[in-house]
């Protein structure tokens, strides 16, 4: 009842309980139903063995997660062309975590600032500001904790990594908005970040 390749897994697999008696950890398998249609189950399996102690076969169960590998599937195929999506962006895509470090960078970030994403990954969105622009910046920023404002056409400059002095850095129009627990009601919605979008003007 199982597909080829699936054979050979569990061939495998099997083998390895009998050899070592370790249960492995949950195994899924392909398997082909009565009506020829594909199913995905989950074992999870164990050797048997007699009063002496010899092995005499293998137990398990087995779960039907067909239905979840597929929203799994569409899932990565959605993520996959959202990504696209946002590596071609002529903008930078950003998100914050609520202490206001870098959790995701992407667009065109390495080509406006000559940053990598994970150069600034981990890091306070600060450290992208000029001194003087911290506070009028950090402000904003707080502002969205209250969930009653977002950031929108707001002018900075972004210091780049390598740049030329006698050149001013370039100037970007940030719009952000306030990540939200939706869980709970209004009044008491947790924070949980910002994600946003700065263009180069």
């Amino acid at each position: 009842y199982t597909t080829p390749a699936s054979a050979e897994k569990m061939f495998k697999v099997f083998y390895e309980i009998l050899l070592t008696g370790k249960a492995p950890e949950v195994t899924d398998y392909e398997l082909v139903a009565v009506d020829g249609s594909r199913k995905v189950l989950e074992f999870s399996t164990s050797l048997i063995r007699d009063g002496k102690g010899e092995p005499i076969g293998f137990r398990g169960v087995a779960r039907d997660v067909t239905e979840r590998r597929q929203a799994e599937e569409a899932l990565k195929a959605s993520e996959k062309k959202y990504m696209n999506l946002v590596e071609s962006s002529p903008d930078i895509v950003y998100s914050l975590d609520p202490e206001g470090r870098f959790t995701f960078l992407g667009g065109a970030l390495q080509r406006l600032l000559g940053y990598s994403p994970e150069e600034l990954r981990g890091k306070h969105f600060q450290c992208v500001l000029r001194p003087e622009d911290l506070n009028r910046t950090e402000g904003r920023f707080n502002e969205r904790r209250t969930g009653t404002r977002a950031t929108k056409r707001f002018e900075i400059s972004l210091v780049p990594k390598a740049k030329d002095r006698e050149k001013k850095e370039p100037v970007f129009e940030v719009q952000a908005f306030g990540i939200y627990d939706e869980t709970q009601p209004n009044s008491e919605k947790r924070f949980l970040g910002t994600y946003g979008i700065a263009r180069n003007i």
